[in-house]
């Protein structure tokens, strides 16, 4: 009768732990077949991933440690599902820290999310690999999702990408706190992150190249939504800056109901430009709408970008994005889309093109135009 009354005991402690606990796989699969053509060009036709939402594998968990206070897990790998590889990471935020290719395809990394913290109702505190606050702001109301041959990025950042900076969306080592929800609806975030580098002196490879931080603030109350902030990188280490990236950006929206518009404003900078001797700069405003029928959601994008690299006698670059698009919701976790999108260069040189196949080289004054058809599916 005692070793039974304590095996009972031990039972219900484990199912009292059990209940405080939990660990939640989770993930997205998409592909779809994409084309690209660039006005008297080259095209390409092939199959893409993430033509609606990002494909990734992702696990998640948190434990209550009672008193309120909570410890949190998650990790999430990108994948490209249409080959079956995985997406790199960055180790030290800098060019040289980037994933090199691996024969046969890079294999799973938890490049989105590696972080480990604590929460209560002070707010939250996160220790690893992150996003950047500042990023999500720039993208979290494009009605694209980001994703595809549309993507906001394809006006974005370009800066960044062009000059070989390394962090723009996602930074290693990272400490990040969060507050809990004030005012009906504001949240503030700051983050910091670090190269981790060994050497000292300026420029880049030195000891701060990599560090870096974000500050930005949130405002979401019914349908309303803002957001602004702002981020600096040191030291891209790469072969042609050694100053430091900053973006600052604005991003707003509103749901009537009937119709979900938006709007964002991005300001990115690379200072100390070693081939030019000055700073490379990139402007995008970015307008959005969103009109549901039923299932079926249609949306529109419009984007302007002007890339300055600030020296004498090179002019700008400018470059316009136009995009249309549907999806249509078979189930709470399946969709069926399309999106169609033509991206221009007015300029000396090429900076913007378009998403998924839409690497092909557009040229100065050029442009590409892209299509995509696809599945998307959570779990």
């Amino acid at each position: 009768m005692k070793k039974t009354l304590v095996a009972l005991a031990a039972l219900a402690v484990v199912g009292a732990a059990s209940a405080q606990s939990s660990v939640t796989l989770y993930g997205a699969v998409d592909a779809a077949l994409s084309g690209s053509t660039v006005d008297g060009g080259a095209n390409r036709t092939g199959m893409i991933n993430s033509g609606f939402g990002s494909s990734k594998l992702g696990f998640m968990g948190t434990e209550d440690l009672g008193g309120g206070l909570k410890a949190n897990f998650k990790l999430e790998g990108g994948l490209q599902n249409d080959n079956g590889a995985g997406k790199g990471a960055n180790t030290n935020n800098q060019a040289a820290g980037a994933a090199a290719a691996v024969a046969g395809g890079q294999g799973l990394v938890f490049g989105r999310f590696s972080y480990v913290g604590l929460s209560g109702g002070w707010g939250e505190v996160r220790l690893g690999r992150d996003y950047i606050s500042t990023f999500l702001i720039q993208v979290s109301v494009d009605p694209m999702n980001t994703n595809g041959v549309a993507d906001a990025l394809s006006l974005l950042f370009r800066g960044g990408s062009s000059t070989g900076q390394a962090t723009v969306a996602n930074a290693s080592n990272m400490i990040g706190y969060t507050t809990p929800v004030i005012a009906g609806g504001l949240t503030a975030n700051a983050q910091i992150w670090f190269g981790e580098n060994a050497a000292n002196g300026a420029g880049a490879g030195a000891s701060d190249s990599g560090n870096g931080y974000a500050v930005s603030a949130r405002y979401g109350n019914g349908p309303i939504f803002v957001g602004l902030g702002t981020q600096t990188t040191r030291g891209t280490a790469s072969a042609t800056t050694t100053g430091d990236f900053t973006s600052s950006s604005l991003a707003a929206s509103y749901d009537f109901g009937m119709a979900k518009v938006t709007y964002t404003y991005s300001r990115e900078a690379i200072n100390d430009v070693a081939a030019l001797g000055t700073q490379l700069t990139n402007v995008t405003n970015h307008l959005g709408l969103a009109v549901p029928f039923g299932a079926t959601t249609v949306k529109a994008t419009y984007g302007r970008s002007v890339y300055n690299t600030g020296a004498a006698g090179i002019a700008d670059v400018t470059g316009t994005m136009v995009a249309l698009g549907a999806d249509y919701q078979l189930s709470k976790r399946t969709r069926l889309y399309g999106t169609w999108v033509r991206v221009s260069n007015d300029g000396p040189f090429n900076i913007f093109t378009t998403g998924g196949l839409g690497s092909v080289p557009v040229g100065a004054n050029g442009a590409t135009a892209s299509w995509q058809l696809g599945v998307f599916h959570s779990f």
